[in-house]
């Protein structure tokens, strides 16, 4: 997974995968709260870091976003080799980063992205 990184790092990054999806769906926080029956402030803690969702709670956020979480995921799991790749790329260029990502990955790291993928 690259370079070690502080916690409050890591949290910072992960929260980016809340906002970074709302925004890529053009949906707003309002929207958010209602569709995940939480509040408004809940969506912008969410978002800011200061709390995160469990799992659950996660996987229903990109539900109702109408969205693939693995790219957000994989983005955040290995920061590096996605920096230049967007869910909206081609289909040759994702091919071309899963590549990319397979080769110059350590066995665990594979392992990581074997559990992310099922």
């Amino acid at each position: 997974m690259g370079k070690q990184e502080d916690i409050k790092s890591r949290q910072n990054r992960f929260a980016q995968i809340w906002a970074t999806s709302r925004i890529d769906a053009g949906k707003t926080q309002d929207f958010m709260a209602k569709g995940l029956g939480v509040s408004k402030k809940t969506i912008q803690n969410w978002e800011n870091g200061v709390t995160s969702p469990d799992f659950f709670m996660g996987s229903e956020w990109f539900r109702v976003l109408g969205l693939n979480p693995l790219p957000y995921y994989l983005s955040f799991v290995f920061p590096d080799l996605f920096a230049d790749i967007s869910p909206d790329d081609s289909d040759d260029s994702i091919e071309q980063a899963l590549i990319s990502l397979i080769q110059n990955s350590t066995a665990a790291e594979k392992r990581e992205l074997l559990y992310l993928m099922a």
